[in-house]
Parts: structure tokens; sequence; C-alpha cells
């Protein structure tokens, strides 16, 4: 994923702060929800035809 960017260590040692930060239980809902967002973009995205309107008029 972004593993080119950031070595192993850098990656645990972010996610250690996550979960000392937020706490385990918390953690699974807050990357749910960070799903969930990106999925909204994405299917947003998608749903624009290019036509240039907006909302979805045409």
């Amino acid at each position: 994923m972004f593993f080119g960017r950031f070595g192993l260590l850098e990656v645990v040692l972010i996610l250690f702060v996550l979960i000392v930060i937020f706490g385990p239980k918390r953690l699974g809902k807050v990357g749910r929800d960070i799903v969930q967002g990106f999925t909204s973009m994405q299917d947003a995205k998608n749903d624009n035809d290019g036509d240039g309107s907006i909302g979805g008029k045409k």
C-alpha cells in the first residue's frame, strides 16, 4: 500500500500511537468510518457521468 514511503518501523510506530490514543475497541470503529468515507467518495465520483452538471441535474 504505502510501504514504499514508510518503513516497517514507522508503520508499527504509527499503529502503536493510534492504539494508545484511540484504544483497540475505538480504533476499529475509526477504521470502519474511514473506509466508509472513502467508499462514499468513490461512489460519488463514479456517479458523476462527466457532463459537467452539478448535483446530478442535466
